[in-house]
């Protein structure tokens, strides 16, 4: 009998630990020119980890990050304070490197009853759901770049906080199972 008493135990304490979470996100993506790419989710939409964004000329001008989005929820005694899109580019062959850019994305609104640009496949929002995003962007990553292959590489960050609803002291991370995400493009000569 002490070991059915156990394995129930075991069951509560999971089922605690996996709903314990007071704040979080449920959907992410980005806008490179005019295609738009999920990066959490991927109904209706091309994924983001491993498109081909295409060929560009050099110094062309013409490869821009112009739009991020973050989806996120928060229980009532719970808080969500900021988002903010990290990218870099590195030629393809290389080892990643370089410092990551970042672009904050601003609260845009709750979304229980709103559109979103990103299909990100789960439905309406509900409350307490909420979006980060910034629709008007115009970060060109391609400026300087000589001909060659290359890895736009991002990775998403929001903070908030389980236990107040006016504070901000946890950090979270959005990546592809622990890594970040990257698409190719292509840099061709003049």
């Amino acid at each position: 009998m002490k070991k059915h008493y156990f394995f129930i135990f075991l069951l509560l304490f999971s089922y605690c630990l996996s709903f314990g979470q007071d704040f979080g996100d449920f959907a992410s993506g980005i806008r490179v020119n005019n295609a738009v790419y999920n990066t959490t989710g991927d109904i209706g939409v091309t994924s983001f980890q491993g498109a081909n964004l295409g060929t560009f000329g050099a110094n062309s001008a013409c490869a821009k990050i112009t739009a991020g989005e973050i989806k996120t929820w928060k229980n009532p005694s719970a808080n969500v304070c900021s988002a903010t899109i990290f990218w870099r580019v590195y030629p393809a062959s290389a080892s990643p490197s370089g410092s990551f850019n970042s672009i904050d994305l601003p609260f845009g609104n709750n979304c229980n009853t709103s559109t979103s640009i990103f299909d990100d496949g789960v439905g309406s929002c509900t409350p307490g759901d909420q979006k980060w995003k910034n629709y008007a962007l115009n970060v060109d990553f391609i400026n300087g770049l000589t001909p060659n292959n290359y890895i736009l590489e991002i990775y998403y960050e929001y903070k908030g906080s389980k236990t107040s609803t006016s504070t901000c002291e946890e950090t979270k991370h959005i990546r592809n199972s622990g890594n970040n995400y990257k698409a190719n493009f292509i840099i061709s000569s003049p």
